[in-house]
């Protein structure tokens, strides 16, 4: 098959894909991203999660696979069991000392907690 088909082939399967589903997928990533962030600043590895969650660490590895549909109760139980925020809604960020909160940059070809002055396309998470 030639690379021109191959190509066509993969556009008319990724055009297929619906808008929520593929922000579910971006969304899912970043707050996964997120906690492993956490996790290796404090050293911690998924069996220190699991331990502190009482659960396995094979039910830690499927919740952070990208992949799971991740509650607002299972976040929260992470959350209580790391000690640090996962995700910051605008109220929230209120009541939270800057020092706690990263600017993760749309922009992919910078790294996490730089803030150009000005720059805007920044999603919050502490």
């Amino acid at each position: 098959m030639k690379d021109t088909q191959k190509t066509s082939a993969f556009e008319r399967l990724r055009a297929k894909v619906k808008p929520h589903d593929r922000e579910f997928a971006s969304l899912s990533l970043d707050i996964v991203d997120q906690i492993h962030e956490i996790l290796d600043s404090k050293n911690w590895n998924q069996k220190t999660l699991a331990d502190k969650m009482g659960k396995r660490e094979s039910e830690i590895s499927r919740l952070l696979s990208g992949t799971h549909n991740l509650s607002i109760l299972t976040l929260a139980k992470i959350q209580v069991a790391i000690g640090e925020t996962i995700i910051c809604t605008p109220k929230r960020f209120e009541t939270i000392s800057s020092s706690q909160v990263y600017f993760i940059p749309e922009n992919t070809s910078m790294t996490y907690g730089e803030r150009p002055a000005g720059e805007s396309n920044y999603v919050m998470v502490a």
